[in-house]
């Protein structure tokens, strides 16, 4: 990708401070911000696009998501069970109705 036409544009990486420069320029801010207003209406027309400035430094950059635990990307074994036994139309047991993580890590590879 690239090109010396009258839109020049560029589909690999620049360094960090280079990036960053080109973000203290307002035209480019601006610019930036019109095409995701765009590119978000095209995605979904209904929904409301609300502008965050992107980091102009390192400083600036934090990460937006924790970082997740293996606990975080499974289902609760009781919660999966309590699930099955309402699907099966089966009573619930008392044990059933706890909630939480295991009291220590499940035995395995």
């Amino acid at each position: 990708m690239g090109g010396d036409g009258p839109q020049p544009h560029s589909g690999g990486r620049v360094p960090r401070q280079e990036f960053y420069g080109a973000l203290g320029r307002g035209r480019v801010r601006w610019a930036l911000a019109r095409q995701m207003a765009q590119l978000c209406q095209d995605k979904a027309p209904r929904s409301r696009f609300v502008w965050v400035p992107p980091p102009r430094r390192d400083a600036d950059h934090h990460d937006p998501l924790p970082q997740l635990t293996k606990w975080d990307l499974l289902s609760s074994p009781r919660a999966v069970n309590r699930a099955e036994k309402q699907l099966l139309g089966q009573p619930l047991t008392p044990e059933d109705l706890k909630d939480g993580l295991p009291e220590e890590e499940p035995p395995g590879p």
